[in-house]
């Protein structure tokens, strides 16, 4: 019987005293690399032999979910609660003051207004796990935080872009102003050409670019995900528009999200642009929420159904935007940030009164019965719609491809600067 691939690394560090997965010791348990010595004798002697686990190791399928459970239970006994929305989130609280913890597998971040308690917290994680405190943070899953002073804090992607720009050959390329022509119209070629596709790592870009447009730049959220809908079918021409968002991000590196303690109201503005695509004449929609002055959500996206004028494009573009406000105003409210109604700027005023009134028309009767639940939420006060000018909406950098200073208005608006 041969060892499995991953077991066998497993055994082979431990007989080496190499380190074991993400920990900075290793193993000089004699007990332990005595049992590893008979596994792996037993295992290599008896084609019939089968080993129990008794506990979880490293490199296993399953350990992984065995190392969640195990932080999880450390968690909870020392006073923290799973969010009911997001369970990699954790609070506790202690009269005034509270303590979020935030898990990204091994990686930890501990926020809170008592610098006691954080060491008190910091203790009983590291006398339970091996652990290295990093300090105040200011890099984390490729994301770069700084502060300008205690009242503003600066996320980034700089470095990120650096390594992008050089993988893909960009480094001296020409800055271009935006990251998507206002007038390109991409088709996907009338058949596969396995040839040409493997002539360019478009799918590699687009997935690489994708980080960014989830992380810390809304600014180019639209075009990735245009250019990603001829993942599966493009040409040159789908990859020098990719290439376009590589120059966009060449010319502007360091420009991100900026969080003020001011602004602390949570409000979004709303956008959809009718028939946008040329091939199935579906339209998008674009949304962000904006909280301390920038962007904590955003989202573009191309809608599901056709809809059949501006007003059912921006109807069904503030449904998607209030099931995002619902999720939001839940996690603010169970980590101490009231947010009893959450406001929903749209440039649209024939879509805010359709919600509003409730109205009967025979232009609007199909809409998907989905979508009215906005109606419902708006009548519970959990939402209000407002009138935003198309001439101040920012979300429309979320909807389709715009002229330099429209763009870059729009990115002020959202609060996206440069450091």
């Amino acid at each position: 019987m041969n060892l499995p691939e991953q077991l066998s690394a497993v055994l082979d560090k431990i007989l080496s005293n190499k380190k074991i997965g993400s920990s900075e010791s290793v193993i000089l348990d004699t007990k332990i690399t005595e049992t590893a010595k008979r596994w792996r004798k037993m295992m290599n002697e008896c084609d019939d032999c089968v080993c129990l686990l008794k506990k979880s190791l490293y490199g296993l399928r399953q350990s992984g979910l065995q190392w969640h459970k195990e932080l999880v239970r450390m968690l909870l006994s020392i006073g923290f609660k799973a969010l009911p929305q997001d369970q990699c989130v954790f609070v506790a609280r202690k009269n005034e003051h509270i303590m979020l913890i935030a898990i990204y597998v091994n990686d930890l971040i501990l926020a809170t207004n008592d610098n006691v308690w954080l060491n008190n917290v910091k203790n009983k994680l590291s006398n339970k796990f091996e652990m290295k405190d990093m300090g105040k943070i200011s890099d984390c899953l490729g994301i770069q935080f700084s502060r300008d002073n205690e009242d503003r804090v600066y996320m980034e992607q700089s470095v990120y872009i650096e390594r992008l720009l050089e993988r893909f050959g960009m480094c001296e390329c020409k800055p271009a102003l935006t990251p998507i022509d206002v007038n390109v119209k991409l088709m996907k070629p009338e058949s596969v050409n396995e040839s040409v596709m493997k002539q360019y790592p478009y799918q590699s870009l687009v997935g690489a670019l994708m980080f960014l447009a989830v992380s810390t730049r809304p600014d180019v959220t639209y075009s990735v995900n245009y250019l990603s809908q001829f993942n599966t079918n493009y040409n040159v021409e789908h990859w020098k528009a990719a290439k376009r968002v590589l120059r966009y991000l060449k010319g502007i590196p360091n420009y991100g999200l900026v969080y003020e303690r001011t602004g602390l109201s949570l409000f979004s503005v709303v956008d959809a642009d009718w028939a946008a695509n040329s091939v199935d004449r579906k339209s998008y929609s674009g949304f962000a929420f904006i909280f301390a002055g920038a962007p904590i959500s955003w989202e573009a996206r191309k809608q599901r159904v056709v809809a059949l004028s501006s007003t059912e494009a921006e109807y069904v573009a503030i449904s998607e935007a209030t099931r995002e406000a619902l999720y939001l105003s839940n996690i603010f409210n169970n980590i101490g940030i009231e947010c009893e109604c959450v406001t929903l700027f749209n440039d649209n005023q024939g879509a805010i009164k359709l919600i509003q009134n409730r109205s009967y028309r025979s232009r609007t009767k199909h809409i998907d019965v989905r979508h009215h639940f906005v109606r419902d939420m708006c009548e519970e006060g959990l939402i209000e719609l407002r009138y935003l000018c198309t001439e101040r909406m920012p979300a429309d950098v979320l909807t389709k491809g715009l002229s330099g200073p429209k763009h870059h208005e729009c990115l002020r608006n959202l609060g996206m600067m440069g450091m």
